[in-house]
């Protein structure tokens, strides 16, 4: 269940009595700190590794403000300058050192942001021991200083931090961290360290611990130091098992439209890398649609005037803010729907078919020849030419899918209709045989880089069948899902389907890296007939398959499947192939009009669907963006997790009008996107996206994602804990002024209950039991600006306020508000305090403009 379960321990430093000169960072006064501390508190720290200009025992050095720092065997050295007790007037240096025991002395020192700028060290008048343009580095890390264990060096908002990050928590007690330098080191009531210097103290606060899932939310820990004899520190958890159950609440990265007019959701396509970049592509057969300077063809190819469809391919940056490019690419023909992939580079392939005689094409292209046909072309990143554009022959070709890998591949698959595909002579399939009017599958790989075809075959012969779906295995092969009628294929030894059903069955298969023969192959019908279709998905996440399908009826589901009994048809498998072990499968519940599936990259699953008023209600999370469909239609969104037991997350999404999801796709470890279509008028884009207004139809791109708070939200504190878990506080829509139906929405909530939202314009950040309830109490009470408003939460406990205009002039944009909301438990059930009262996170939010 643990992917990458790591645990932060942040530690700022704050500097009293210890200050001036020319190194600044931000520290505090002291007894004896001078008045005058220095303009610039916000220098970012500068490491630069020793390459020679240094003695050896000096491993790097650094200054942050005020503050020096320096690399040595097993930790560091702070130093600080002082203008001392202002009776002496003298100026004082301290040298404090940390020292990890125990550290493995040849840890290596990783820069993960080198700055361009030179650092150029001329020593003395031998050339040989000059040492011109050492780089620095803003961020860089101390790896394995401790088995499991590094220690990250940075500064925030020039203040020196060092974090130590433990990969193992079983490691936490192994660290132990000595001080030397320093006349006492001792722990304040609050339980802030103070190390005794010459000229003061040197404060360091009580530790901001949290844990952190790779891709995942991340969740304050409660870590103390204990002080053990020789001034050397110790650390322990509370509760280490915590990190394990902890609760997500997602949030909207971005939501942008992004084009004008009103296109179906289920014909436009879209692809994403792992760094978050979006191609969005469709056939559009107007002149309007707008494209960016510099792309490749900004002009709409319909020299007849008679309504012939051009493809359209836009790319949208990782935050949902700007239009990488916008283009045409066509012909004098009509070119259909074209499938599109991604790779890691931001180049984007399409395919599709294309009655064009002049498709532009590439020099060297494997296929030349016009004609009522299929194409294939990739797009470079800033969609301003074309790197590889050929037909794939004569012939009618309607490709379904389309993939990439690493290394300039692209590979295709689908629908052919007769003879005449170019094969490779040593393929699986060179010949086809296909039966008069009948059709067949294909898969080709193509060379982008060198302009070849690598591999191209027919799959079966005087048969009827067709490629869905088509997933790269990143070492040269291709897997493919598909249907077939062809009951003689051959399986492979390590199948998990060793039988045809005998007709129009769902076949998987893995063609070698030059195509010539099958690694592996199974049926996947388990005695019945699912009924595949284009919109089935597969998924290769090394070294597992994932397979969507609907039509099931007699699916062997897996112990603890999410939904275990036939339900809707609609349905999930996870395989490892190397055991022929089905690791999962799982009904899942939704019905199958137009439903599409996603996956990220740690395995967990996205469904999306337009939902209407008149269907039943669709699963939902507690913290769910919308529990019901306000308008005639809302998109849907469910997230499965990776081991097929359950939903993390389920919710409507959209406004008052028409608002449809179409394709999905999962970006990074953790994150969805989504396209869809809408009318309405306030459909929730988020600040700063690319296109805010709506107007009409208009597509829309969101982005969905589960590791943080919600924009403009920002937790300050802990409150108590409900018999739920965590509370967590979202809203319905930014929180900007001149907003006319914000709603604040609470997660994990007592259900069926009433609490009240406080709202002050200041805070107690420590936290205080203001009235002996057994809660803490974030919120600034003893303030004249305090508000509440009445909160009340649904069976599922989720929490709602009333709707609250946030009109112009009665808040400042800019302005700092402090939110917590407070909860009366049902007496006799959970009793979270002592007064069956639970209260949230303290948060903040800031009113945008």
């Amino acid at each position: 269940m643990r992917a990458i379960l790591q645990f932060v321990l942040s530690v700022a430093w704050f500097v009293h009595a210890l200050c001036s000169l020319c190194l600044t960072t931000g520290l505090t006064q002291g007894e004896y700190a001078p008045t005058n501390q220095g303009a610039s508190a916000d220098v970012p720290l500068a490491i630069i590794e020793n390459c020679g200009q240094w003695p050896a025992q000096i491993l790097w050095a650094g200054a942050s403000g005020r503050v020096a720092c320096r690399g040595i065997e097993s930790g560091f050295v702070l130093t600080c300058l002082s203008d001392g007790n202002e009776l002496r007037k003298e100026t004082l240096m301290e040298n404090v050192s940390f020292i990890f025991e125990g550290a493995d002395p040849n840890a290596r020192l990783d820069f993960a942001d080198r700055s361009t700028d030179s650092n150029n060290f001329f020593l003395n008048n031998n050339c040989a021991n000059w040492r011109p343009s050492v780089s620095a580095s803003r961020d860089c890390v101390i790896k394995e200083i401790y088995p499991n264990t590094d220690v990250r060096l940075h500064s925030d908002n020039g203040v020196f931090e060092y974090d130590i990050i433990c990969n193992n928590v079983a490691e936490l007690s192994h660290i132990v961290l000595r001080i030397d330098g320093a006349r006492s080191v001792r722990l304040d009531p609050d339980g802030e360290l103070l190390i005794e210097v010459t000229s003061g103290e040197i404060r360091q606060h009580v530790p901001v611990s949290y844990w952190r899932h790779s891709g995942r939310a991340s969740r304050k820990a409660d870590v103390r130091c204990s002080i053990l004899s020789g001034n050397r520190l110790s650390f322990d958890i509370k509760s280490p098992e915590a990190g394990d159950s902890i609760v997500i609440d997602p949030t909207i990265t971005f939501s942008t439209f992004w084009g004008p007019g009103v296109l179906p959701v289920d014909s436009t396509y879209a692809a994403s890398n792992k760094s978050g970049e979006t191609a969005i592509t469709c056939n559009v057969n107007s002149p309007s649609f707008p494209t960016t300077p510099g792309a490749y063809d900004v002009t709409y190819n319909d020299p007849g005037g008679v309504g012939f469809a051009d493809v359209f391919v836009r790319k949208m940056n990782s935050t949902g803010n700007n239009l990488i490019y916008s283009t045409f690419i066509g012909g004098n023909g009509m070119e259909d729907v074209p499938m599109i992939g991604m790779d890691q580079s931001g180049n984007t392939y399409l395919c599709g078919g294309t009655s064009s005689t002049n498709f532009p094409l590439t020099a060297g292209a494997p296929w030349l020849n016009a004609g009522v046909g299929g194409y294939i072309c990739k797009l470079n990143a800033s969609g301003s030419a074309l790197l590889f554009s050929s037909y794939f022959a004569n012939i009618k070709v309607v490709p379904y899918a389309i993939a990439s890998d690493g290394v300039g591949n692209a590979y295709a698959t689908g629908l052919i209709t007769g003879q005449g595909l170019l094969t490779t002579p040593n393929a699986f399939n060179p010949f086809g045989n296909l039966p008069f009017g009948g059709f067949g599958m294909f898969t080709v790989k193509m060379d982008t880089v060198n302009s070849s075809l690598a591999f191209g075959t027919y799959f079966a012969s005087n048969s009827s069948d067709t490629g869905y779906a088509i997933a790269p295995d990143g070492i040269g092969g291709v897997w493919v899902l598909g249907e077939t009628n062809w009951t003689a294929m051959p399986v492979t030894v390590n199948a998990v389907d060793q039988t045809s059903s005998g007709s129009s069955d769902t076949y998987l298969i893995k063609f070698n890296a030059q195509g010539s023969s099958l690694d592996y192959a199974t049926w996947l019908d388990f005695g019945g007939d699912p009924g595949s279709t284009w919109r089935d998905a597969l998924f290769y996440r090394d070294p597992f398959i994932y397979i969507y399908f609907h039509g099931f009826t007699n699916l062997p589901t897996t112990p603890g499947a999410y939904v275990s009994s036939p339900s809707l048809g609609s349905a999930m498998i996870k395989i490892h192939p190397a055991s022929a072990s089905i690791v999962f499968s799982t009904y899942l519940g939704i019905s199958l009009s137009y439903l599409y599936c996603g996956m990220d990259e740690s395995g967990n699953s996205y469904f999306t669907r337009t939902a209407t008023n008149t269907m039943p209600p669709l699963l939902l999370t507690s913290d769910a963006f919308k529990k019901s469909v306000t308008g005639p239609d809302d998109g849907y969104i469910m997230k499965l997790n990776n081991t097929g037991t359950g939903v993390l997350f389920g919710s409507y999404f959209g406004a008052a009008g028409d608002d449809m999801f179409g394709q999905c796709m999962g970006v990074g470890s953790d994150n969805c996107l989504v396209l869809g279509a809408s009318n309405s008028i306030k459909f929730p884009v988020t600040p700063g996206a690319y296109d805010t207004t709506p107007s009409g139809y208009k597509y829309t791109l969101s982005l969905l994602v589960t590791p943080s708070d919600p924009v403009g939200v920002i937790p300050f504190g802990t409150g108590t804990a409900g018999c739920n878990g965590l509370e967590r506080l979202s809203a319905n829509e930014p929180v900007a002024s001149g907003a006319s139906n914000l709603q604040f929405i609470s997660s994990n909530a007592p259900p069926s209950s009433v609490g009240a939202l406080i709202i002050s314009d200041q805070a107690d950040l420590f936290g205080s039991d203001t009235f002996g309830l057994g809660i803490l109490v974030h919120v600034g009470l003893n303030t004249t600006n305090l508000s509440w408003l009445d909160m009340y939460s649904d069976a599922w406990g989720t929490g709602f306020t009333d709707s609250k205009s946030l009109a112009t002039g009665q808040v400042i944009p800019g302005q700092v508000y402090y939110l917590q909301s407070f909860w009366l438990w049902p007496s006799g059930g959970c009793s979270p305090s002592n007064s069956n009262l639970s209260s949230s996170n303290g948060l903040a939010i800031t009113i945008q403009p």
